[in-house]
């Protein structure tokens, strides 16, 4: 008897083009929006999972491109973090300080 093994993960099997768009939805409405609950990220992109919205914004907050706080109500916020601003001295100085 042959047993087939499929992968019961879900988002592992999701292309890089297709991680980005998820990504890109998520990023996308919080900058319009301003911060949000997850229930609310996931009623405006109902076109996307909850297991494919809670990677993006796990990939996402790892990532430091958007902040998670402590649950509102029994519900967490999810925001946009502010970009980096890059000066034009600060990344010589930093590659000639070893770090």
């Amino acid at each position: 008897m042959e047993v087939n093994m499929i992968s019961q993960t879900v988002g592992l099997k999701e292309s890089a083009p297709e991680i980005q768009s998820v990504e890109a939805n998520v990023l996308d409405v919080l900058r319009r929006r301003r911060a949000k609950t997850l229930d609310q990220l996931e009623g405006e992109l109902v076109h996307i999972g909850s297991a494919q919205l809670l990677f993006a914004i796990d990939r996402l907050s790892r990532a430091g491109r958007i902040g998670i706080g402590p649950p509102v109500k029994g519900d967490y916020l999810v925001w946009v973090m502010p970009e980096p601003a890059v000066w034009a001295g600060q990344a010589e100085s930093v590659s000639r300080s070893g770090f």
